[in-house]
């Protein structure tokens, strides 16, 4: 996770998010010529490198005032970097326990809470809109009987606006109860296929409510975050200790200017998490080992939500991320397989990237 990022990286490319971090991770340089060495080792000279390196970026003006680094093998979490100020212009510095926003990356829980909630057939992924809503009118050709929740997840819903997402991420929160007009009035159609945005995990949130009358916030409150022990991630801020909350910051050339983190109403479904770097390590073990700590959800949950359903088609010729699942993109860089998701807002950046396989080089 990060916070506090350069104006010029405001709107990170996918390259720079996912393709940094996994160089982290099995490029570098130190370790090039100790490929014979135990990989505990090797482990421990990298995070080394990272945290140096990391440290050393701090202090260029501009850099960022708060960063949070993490890393974890197993049972083990060889990095969990927390440096800087939370609040520039004001005393106290960020620790593990610190509350980072972490924006799109609500996307992968949302994942792992519609596969669970498919499994118990509390909202079954093959759900259409008309099921939902069954007065639901869109612009033809879009048919409210053949989009599912699925679609809505991996970003193939053939849907397209503005409003509503520049509504719940800058403006106010839309209640479930308005989204049939909403969508019938401020939606387009576009072409099939996967196109990234906000809609899908906003619709599917809404549909979550209308269907079983509790919000997406209490539904992974009980079914994801407290069965992983995430006690914290929050999907409210105003629910934050005030010591634990981290701001968000942008750099206006001179100096940083601290931004107050979301309110509610602009925590929605698709961007809608603050997380602490020890809650995330954990968060992060689950997902390679597709265990959770109790039980639940299951082994089979965290398989359907990181089965790829949409072909992304994202290359820039070294990082190439070819699909999507219900939340999390599935990435090639330099032969090795990842999951990955990352998310911004003004003055956040953050991004997750899981090796679910052995790496014999590392």
């Amino acid at each position: 996770m990060h916070s506090g990022i350069p104006r010029r990286l405001a709107k990170p490319s996918l390259r720079y998010l996912c393709g940094f971090a996994l160089t982290a991770v099995f490029a570098p340089a130190a370790i090039a010529a100790q490929l014979d060495a135990p990989p505990e080792q090797r482990i421990e000279t990298a995070t080394e490198e990272i945290r140096a390196t990391l440290d050393k970026i701090q202090t260029i003006p501009g850099a960022f005032p708060a960063v949070s680094a993490v890393i974890v093998h197993g049972d083990a979490t060889p990095l969990m970097h927390v440096r800087g100020t939370a609040r520039v212009g004001r005393s106290g510095m960020v620790d593990a326990d610190s509350q980072f926003y972490i924006a799109s990356q609500t996307k992968s829980f949302m994942a792992l809470l519609a596969a669970d909630l498919d499994e118990k057939r509390v909202l079954p992924l093959d759900t259409t809109l008309a099921q939902i809503w069954p007065g639901l009118e869109l612009p033809a050709p879009g048919d409210p009987a053949k989009i599912t929740m699925a679609d809505l997840l991996s970003h193939q819903e053939n849907l397209k606006t503005d409003t509503l997402n520049f509504l719940t991420a800058y403006v106010r929160s839309v209640p479930a109860s308005d989204y049939p007009a909403m969508l019938s009035r401020y939606t387009q159609a576009r072409s099939a296929g996967f196109r990234y945005a906000n809609i899908g995990d906003l619709i599917y949130g809404a549909a979550l409510e209308t269907r079983t009358g509790r919000t997406w916030q209490e539904w992974l409150q009980t079914e994801i975050l407290r069965p992983l022990k995430l006690d914290r991630v929050y999907s409210r801020t105003s629910r934050i200790p005030a010591r634990r909350q981290t701001w968000n910051h942008r750099w206006d050339g001179q100096a940083w200017l601290a931004y107050p983190p979301k309110p509610d109403a602009l925590m929605h479904a698709a961007g809608g998490l603050s997380a602490s770097s020890r809650d995330m390590a954990t968060w992060m073990r689950a997902n390679l080992s597709r265990r959770s700590p109790t039980g639940m959800p299951s082994t089979r949950s965290f398989e359907r939500a990181q089965r790829p359903l949409a072909k992304a088609n994202l290359s820039d010729g070294e990082l190439v991320c070819d699909g999507y699942s219900l939340g999390w993109y599935s990435c090639t860089y330099k032969g090795q397989t990842a999951l990955m998701h990352p998310g911004s807002y003004p003055g956040v950046v953050s991004v997750t990237v899981l090796v679910p396989m052995p790496v014999s080089r590392l």
